[in-house]
């Protein structure tokens, strides 16, 4: 099935029998031979190819790299599995080289940091937004709410106050064991306020079957993730190599700790008013065989793209979330050379 474009830059591929050819400069989408669309290789900077039975083919995949589109392959949930990327990129190898050496010095502990301290700050606007818009409809919810943001705005003040001198296991460690209370305030206060029909309990990545969580990863991993795996490439760096999330064989780390900070305003905060807005249904998620619903896929698709589109403050500039995501990455690179004297992470607000 064709879910079509978000924001005019994303193509997405899903369902069985869905093509992607080309013609000229144009990508061609068909389905069971018949043709949907054709959309100009201009109007695409990434390809999403979702689930067994969608295919590509070598000549869409020549014109993708040709002109810079990224082609990202991924399991029908939307965890990716491959990425096709241009063979020439912009930035030049002393930036890698600067992020390998990183690791070792305060510029890691810097950037770990960083990450840690955009994504608590984030959630903690995020409850304060929810407790402020709770206060008229339903006190008790919004004093609970309330209460889960003093308590990440206390892990948010330990985590100010920690300092090292260089990255290792144990500062990773210390980090992320803030990051995760933190989490435990923010999912607690979430479970209780998400209307009932959701049965909401608490955060589950691998191996979540109840429909917030599944929408939630589908967000994370095909929406936001391949946005940051992008633009760190684009500004020239390793998305292999990160500082807060540990190195594992073929685990994106610096892509993963990019994401930290957009997180809630990008994905968490579009799930929540579809659910309380009733846009979306519990039982409207799951098609047969636990299948994820192509239509709630294609909301869920096309609210977070509203939202990548929203306009933010970033350096005294407006632009898009989506222009901010590459924006951090290129501080990071900056900041990595020595061009910028640290890392701020991007805070919206409330």
């Amino acid at each position: 099935m064709l879910l079509g474009m978000t924001g005019k830059t994303v193509l997405v591929i899903r369902g069985f029998g869905t093509f992607l050819g080309s013609t000229g400069r144009k990508f061609v989408v068909k389905r069971k031979g018949e043709k949907l669309e054709e959309i100009p290789v201009s109007q695409v900077d990434l390809v999403m190819v979702e689930g067994p039975g969608a295919s590509v083919s070598s000549a869409a995949l020549k014109l993708a790299v040709k002109h810079g589109v990224f082609v990202v392959l991924s399991s029908y949930r939307g965890t990716p599995y491959g990425v096709v990327t241009p063979s020439v990129m912009t930035g030049s190898v002393q930036v890698r080289r600067h992020q390998f050496l990183a690791y070792a010095d305060k510029r890691g502990v810097v950037l770990a940091k960083g990450f840690a301290l955009g994504k608590l700050r984030n959630q903690l606007s995020l409850l304060k937004l929810w407790a402020k818009n709770k206060r008229r409809t339903n006190v008790k919810l919004a004093e609970k709410l309330q209460s889960a943001a003093e308590g990440v705005n206390s892990t948010l003040q330990q985590l100010l106050g920690f300092s090292a001198d260089k990255l290792n296991g144990f500062v990773q460690q210390k980090i992320m064991s803030l990051e995760a209370e933190a989490a435990r305030y923010y999912w607690s206060a979430l479970s209780q306020a998400l209307p009932a029909e959701w049965e909401f309990k608490g955060r589950i990545t691998r191996g979540a079957t109840d429909p917030f969580n599944v929408l939630l990863n589908y967000g994370y991993k095909a929406v936001l993730f391949p946005e940051c795996f992008r633009a760190t490439l684009l500004a020239g760096l390793d998305p292999y190599a990160g500082y807060l999330h540990a190195d594992r064989p073929g685990k994106p780390s610096l892509a993963l700790d990019l994401m930290e900070e957009f997180r809630q305003h990008v994905v968490d905060r579009c799930l929540i008013a579809m659910a309380e807005l009733n846009e979306v249904k519990p039982s409207e998620v799951f098609e047969e065989e636990h299948n994820l619903n192509s239509r709630t896929i294609e909301l869920l698709r096309l609210k977070i793209g509203e939202r990548l589109e929203s306009k933010v403050s970033v350096g005294g500039i407006t632009t898009s979330v989506k222009n901010a995501i590459l924006h951090q990455a290129r501080l990071i690179a900056r900041f990595l050379q020595g061009e910028e004297q640290t890392y701020q992470p991007l805070y919206f607000g409330w």
